[in-house]
């Protein structure tokens, strides 16, 4: 039975994008991580950053209701306030955007969901070390310095292409991860998520 069950959706409209897809992949290289795809959540009112962008609060009041111990995850192709990659709200809620990532992706050699299978369980692991350390500064685990890790914090987009081409989780924040006890499982399983990107794109 998996540990950690994701429910997916569309939050607005998210154009041209296969979830079940990307479900498809995480599910089929593991078993600790299970996800399911929801309805979507597409009427999600104009943005209201500049009229350009959404803020965090629009975006997760139309988050389903939760349910304990489950993880949810909105993929939008919506500006984020900041121009953010991901946003996280307590433990269990991630938005992901695919603003301005689709040439990224390419350049990388990924599909959009590849990009967000291997974003999905990026999140995963932070949200669990955030869990196991109740440290929400994510500067403690991600780094500004590039390694072609799935944890390097990249300010400008063009430098995402080295940690969506590598997909692999440096030895630092592995040893970061045991310290933390994060469940070794789940770790193992996102291991297999990334090979499995990395396969899929060979």
């Amino acid at each position: 039975m998996a540990s950690q069950h994701v429910n997916l959706f569309e939050l607005g409209y998210s154009g041209n994008f296969d979830l079940r897809a990307t479900s498809k992949l995480i599910n089929s290289c593991q078993q600790e991580i299970s996800v399911d795809v929801l309805d979507g959540r597409c009427d999600i009112g104009k943005p209201d950053v500049g009229a350009f962008a959404y803020p965090r609060q629009t975006l997760f009041e139309h988050f389903p209701p939760r349910v304990d111990g489950e993880v949810y995850v909105g993929v939008t192709v919506a500006p984020i306030e900041g121009n953010s990659y991901t946003i996280t709200q307590d433990t269990d809620c991630v938005v992901i955007t695919l603003h301005r990532t689709q040439a990224v992706a390419a350049e990388a050699g990924r599909t959009r969901e590849e990009y967000v299978a291997q974003t999905l369980v990026t999140e995963l692991l932070w949200l669990e070390y955030e869990r196991a350390t109740g440290d929400s500064d994510f500067g403690k685990l991600f780094h500004k310095r590039t390694r072609a890790c799935i944890f390097d914090l990249v300010l400008d987009k063009s430098e995402k292409v080295h940690k969506l081409r590598r997909g692999r989780i440096c030895k630092q924040c592995a040893d970061k991860l045991e310290q933390a006890n994060v469940d070794s499982g789940l770790v193992s399983a996102v291991t297999n998520v990334l090979a499995q990107v990395q396969k899929s794109a060979a």
